[in-house]
């Protein structure tokens, strides 16, 4: 853990030990919990909100957030200029004293130098309410020297356009949301999807979606996956199919009593090593 001079932490690397929502956000929090049940999650390590609320209190970003935060949506026809905008200032607002270093040491003890993924971690994400799935910016395979830059714009989704509208709507608090940047190894996975414990159209089913490769392009809808559902109470279907997908079903229903609730599940197999990423 990298301490800021008034703040807290900038960075932390989850271990399972447990870390509050409101620090690393809703996201990081849920890994923070499957790596501390013992669960086969990436390494993972998270550039604060502490880091975030430092660097945005830099005045022409405080004031611009304001705007954005208390002003009209934007037109349809002006909502590409006003992610372009709030990207740009993002980038070009200097780093507080510190921060650089605290990023380029986190991507290093992640990725171990390799490239890494960065996703967004916000205070107000993944809820039972709502579901910010797709609103926020991912940057996969970022080269450890473009790490600063995939935070930044991370940092910038979280006043997009789009997520603004959906805070608004179900209302939530604006004054208070914040962004945490999550990262984790770059894995290269065979085979990638998500897990609904209950199917949407049959309760009493498990419903897995997969695809070859990155299962990037089935969250954001661009491929079709391979759908199979079997029942939850008699895994025995699941046979035929990969090893890991069992082992899968058997965490997927293992965590549906921990939490209590129903849960998707974004997974990956990289050849026969099985990784959760995301509940």
């Amino acid at each position: 853990m990298i301490p800021t001079a008034e703040n807290g932490l900038l960075t932390v690397v989850l271990d399972g030990g447990g870390v509050a929502a409101g620090r690393v956000g809703g996201k990081a929090a849920t890994l923070d919990r499957l790596i501390g049940l013992g669960l086969p999650v990436p390494r993972c390590g998270v550039v604060t909100t502490d880091a975030y609320r430092e660097f945005v209190s830099h005045p022409d970003l405080r004031d611009r957030i304001a705007q954005l935060r208390d002003g009209p949506a934007p037109g349809l026809e002006d909502i590409d200029a006003a992610r372009t905008s709030i990207d740009q200032l993002f980038l070009e607002t200097p780093m507080p004293p510190g921060m650089t270093a605290a990023i380029i040491a986190l991507v290093r003890d992640v990725g171990g130098g390799d490239r890494v993924a960065v996703r967004s971690s916000a205070t107000a994400e993944d809820l039972s309410s709502a579901s910010f799935s797709g609103q926020y910016r991912t940057s996969l395979a970022v080269d450890p020297d473009d790490a600063e830059r995939a935070v930044r714009l991370c940092w910038a989704s979280l006043w997009h356009p789009a997520p603004i509208a959906y805070r608004r709507f179900h209302g939530m608090d604006e004054g208070v949301v914040a962004m945490a940047a999550l990262m984790m190894p770059m894995l290269q996975p065979t085979l990638a999807g998500v897990l609904f414990t209950e199917d949407p159209g049959h309760p009493s089913k498990l419903r897995i979606e997969m695809v070859e490769g990155l299962g990037e392009s089935l969250v954001a809808g661009v491929r079709t996956p391979e759908v199979v559902t079997v029942d939850r109470d008699d895994l025995r279907d699941l046979a035929g199919k990969r090893a890991e997908l069992g082992e899968l079903a058997r965490i997927a229903l293992s965590l549906e009593d921990e939490f209590g609730t129903s849960l998707d599940i974004e997974w990956a197999i990289d050849h026969s090593t099985l990784s959760v990423l995301q509940a």
